[in-house]
């Protein structure tokens, strides 16, 4: 079984609470960008769980090695698999990519081992792996609250861009290192929760970066200030092409950084640009450049 695992970004994130336990509750968009990392699955002799392929070295902590431990812990089946992953997806860089892969473990496992387990099933699961995993075991792109387990289908598609160029700089960022020095006012969370209650957005007709903001953003530039002068760069090229600034911001904790686009041909002109603004700076070697489409179904 090959499973192609994609990423997502945030158009949006705000912190809207914490919780006692220590996490924070937020109100994001998440969608689902045609950038895959790549599973191969296929069943074993035996009843144990190996891994091949890319992060193989990681482990009992690696995500797709824990997500097909615990399925097996939570139904009790005997048998065994071989996981083989070819990453592209960077790591530590806001785009999922581990909750992906772990995702589409407990999917591909629970239809290769004939498991019958549920969509809710799954994401009970998936919740013991990570906040966004049950994100990808839904499949849609949504309207995410609480500590990612609220998860509501976008009604209204109109409303995304078609296109993102992401820009991931050779910065790993660690989500929980963010939360940690977490640079946000008790005002703000209260105006973010009135907002939330309100849902204006996603029934609105008007550009996502009208509505909101990442939270996370002054405090990933304020622990990771190189990363800065990438989003500058970034906004260098939206000016050059009378693209509003707001659409350039980081996804999730970071690193990587995206500018939300209307077609594909203004996509190439925004890359053009970037690398220009880049290499002026000298800081084109150090990062990635990637044209993704938003996956609308």
């Amino acid at each position: 079984m090959v499973i192609k695992c994609p990423a997502k970004i945030n158009l949006y994130l705000h912190v809207t609470g914490k919780q006692s336990n220590g996490y924070h509750e937020i109100d994001s968009i998440f969608v689902k960008i045609n950038f895959y990392d790549k599973l191969r699955i296929k069943n074993t002799t035996t009843d144990e769980i190996s891994r091949d392929g890319d992060l193989s070295g990681l482990g009992h902590s690696d995500l797709c090695f824990r997500a097909a431990t615990q399925l097996k812990k939570e139904t009790g089946y005997k048998g065994g698999c071989n996981i083989h992953l070819t990453k592209k997806i960077p790591i530590g860089a806001g785009l999922g990519g581990g909750s992906s892969n772990a995702a589409s473990v407990l999917t591909g496992l629970n239809q290769m081992w004939k498991l019958g387990l549920s969509n809710p099933d799954l994401k009970d699961i998936g919740r013991l792996l990570g906040a966004d995993v049950p994100f990808f075991i839904k499949g849609e792109n949504c309207l995410v609250e609480g500590i990612g387990e609220k998860l509501k289908s976008l009604e209204n598609l109109d409303i995304l861009p078609s296109h993102v160029i992401t820009l991931t700089p050779k910065i790993p960022v660690s989500t929980k290192l963010i939360f940690q020095n977490l640079i946000i006012s008790k005002s703000d969370i209260k105006k973010n929760k009135t907002s939330q209650e309100t849902k204006r957005f996603p029934s609105t007709t008007e550009p996502f970066w009208t509505y909101g903001t990442n939270d996370l953003q002054e405090t990933v530039f304020k622990l990771f200030p190189k990363l800065e002068e990438y989003m500058e760069a970034m906004k260098y090229a939206a000016d050059k092409l009378s693209i509003p600034q707001q659409s350039c911001r980081i996804t999730g904790s970071g690193s990587t950084m995206f500018c939300a686009i209307s077609s594909e041909n203004l996509a190439m002109q925004f890359v053009d640009e970037l690398r220009i603004s880049l290499n002026s700076t000298n800081l084109s070697s150090k990062s990635s450049i990637k044209i993704s489409k938003i996956i609308r179904s």
